[in-house]
């Protein structure tokens, strides 16, 4: 018996070791706790993005998974991701252990590389300048992103500044480069400067028609617009082979009583070129000729579009497109119709539209012009009339502007002209330069 209790009692020691092990709590699942309130995470194509979570109650024996869309992408603890097309992709990350299995989703949103892209309206033509004159050269730079600038002028850094204002001192021809580099890429472009001689550069004038009908009696001025190195100029104007005016002055006021067909002929000569120009005149029977009276038929509204040419802007072929001028103006005149505004665009658009009847001017207010004017943004426009003065129904007679609010002030440009330019690439902004040396982007 001496023998047979400590065998006994070593048993029921070891007996009581297992019951105990096997009655021992499983551990906690896992717990998964990221650095951001709100997982969603920003990056963008082609670039590497770490997501790295603090997890409780894991060990080595702890199993990780990443997946979208049940996809597995990853089983380490963190996640280094990519992706090689722009979108929202939705990851679920999960922990098990022998506790459990604990998931977490994220949210990570891949934008476009936003690499700069530049636009200089004209570049590829080259810039001719007049000795001694300005030059500023404004790029369109299309880039959200913090970006830096460098001119080179014949390989040369001469500017790090947006715009640059190009010497004009030397005669000569200069290879010009203009780079812009931010964190997603770089872009360049490069042309030609020309400083030239007074007869080495072009003078250039537009008459906006070569034909003017007028009514018996009245006066209509007849000039250029967007007169380019006319220098130190004489303009020499003759009518019917007979010179009426000769002088600095750029325009002239015709009138005549005499009905029928006269010929204007303007000189623009300076001390290196002479250029001209002949119109024609049509003087037209007196005003009331041709005037079309209310009756009970008439519209108070508008009946013809004749022409519609938006500028670049603001909805301007986002809801429609048409190829042609008579397309254009019918979709204006069902969206007139409808009470619908039309857009005109930037600054530039325009709209011709008739009336079937004469609208009297009675020193009232005899015409309305409806604009999307609201608190902060009045949208102005300018409006001219026109008589048929000749009589064939059409708008080809004499416009004249309704002086608006800002008319004759000393702060209002007249004769203001916009060149718009075609953008370099699809949904790119669309640069224009105007007649004032200024440029920009639409």
């Amino acid at each position: 018996m001496k023998h047979i209790t400590p065998l006994l009692l070593a048993l029921l020691t070891c007996i009581s070791c297992a019951e105990e092990e096997e009655k021992s709590p499983l551990p906690a699942a896992p717990v998964i706790t990221l650095k951001e309130e709100v997982p969603i995470y920003k990056t963008k194509i082609g670039r590497e993005i770490t997501i790295a979570p603090i997890y409780e109650n894991i060990d080595s024996e702890t199993a990780f998974n990443w997946t979208i869309d049940g996809k597995n992408i990853c089983t380490a603890s963190t996640l280094t991701f990519s992706a090689d097309e722009a979108g929202r992709y939705y990851i679920l990350i999960s922990a098990t252990n022998a506790g459990g299995t604990t998931e977490k989703e994220i949210r990570i949103d891949v934008f476009q590389l936003d690499v700069p892209t530049i636009s200089i309206a004209d570049a590829d033509k080259g810039f001719k300048v007049l000795q001694g004159s300005e030059l500023t050269i404004t790029p369109v730079v299309d880039s959200f992103l913090d970006t830096s600038y460098s001119w080179q002028i014949n390989g040369q850094e001469v500017s790090t500044e947006p715009n640059y204002s190009f010497p004009t001192n030397e005669l000569g021809e200069y290879d010009v480069r203009f780079s812009t580099h931010n964190e997603d890429g770089e872009d360049e472009i490069s042309f030609k400067v020309e400083v030239c001689s007074p007869d080495q550069i072009d003078f250039n004038w537009t008459f906006l028609q070569d034909e003017y009908n007028m009514s018996s009696g009245r006066t209509i001025q007849i000039k250029p617009v967007d007169i380019k190195n006319a220098q130190d100029a004489i303009y020499t104007w003759s009518v019917n082979n007979k010179q009426v005016q000769s002088g600095a002055s750029d325009s002239y006021l015709f009138t005549s009583d005499q009905e029928g067909e006269h010929t204007i002929k303007v000189e623009m000569k300076n001390s290196y070129i002479l250029v001209t120009q002949t119109l024609k005149v049509n003087v037209c029977p007196p005003e009331g000729t041709y005037q079309r009276k209310i009756n009970a038929t008439s519209s108070a509204s508008m009946n013809k579009v004749y022409e519609f040419l938006p500028a670049p802007g603001q909805f301007v072929n986002e809801n429609y497109t048409v190829t042609t001028m008579a397309e254009a103006c019918t979709y204006a005149e069902e969206r007139i119709n409808q009470t619908a505004y039309v857009s005109l665009g930037g600054f530039g658009g325009y709209i011709i539209v008739g009336f079937d009847h004469s609208i009297v001017n009675d020193g009232d207010y005899n015409i309305a012009v409806t604009g999307n004017a609201f608190d902060g943004s009045s949208e102005p426009g300018i409006v001219w009339v026109m008589q048929d003065e000749n009589g064939d129904g059409l708008p080809n007679d004499t416009w004249y502007e309704l002086r608006g609010s800002e008319y004759g002030k000393a702060e209002t440009w007249q004769d203001y002209a916009v060149t718009y330019h075609k953008p370099t690439g699809i949904q790119l902004p669309t640069p224009w330069t105007d007649n004032h040396g200024q440029s920009g982007s639409i």
